[in-house]
């Protein structure tokens, strides 16, 4: 992800807005939209078989890369 990915993201979410109102995106609205597509990636990566997860003993993940 990087800055052409958040300035896509923001403008795409204007362009779903009826009328445009309110024609700005607050950042709680963002970082949802943001971890919604982290997940799809995430999950997509597992499928592939390129990372695999674990949680830790406080239920987090833990993330490692398969060679």
């Amino acid at each position: 992800m990087n800055e052409d990915y958040i300035y896509n993201t923001i403008k795409r979410i204007l362009s779903e807005r009826q009328n445009n109102t309110p024609n700005n995106v607050p950042y709680n609205e963002l970082v949802k939209e943001i971890t919604s597509d982290l997940k799809l990636i995430i999950n997509d990566l597992v499928s592939k078989k390129k990372i695999t997860f674990r949680k830790d003993v406080n239920g987090g993940l833990l993330f490692y890369a398969v060679d």
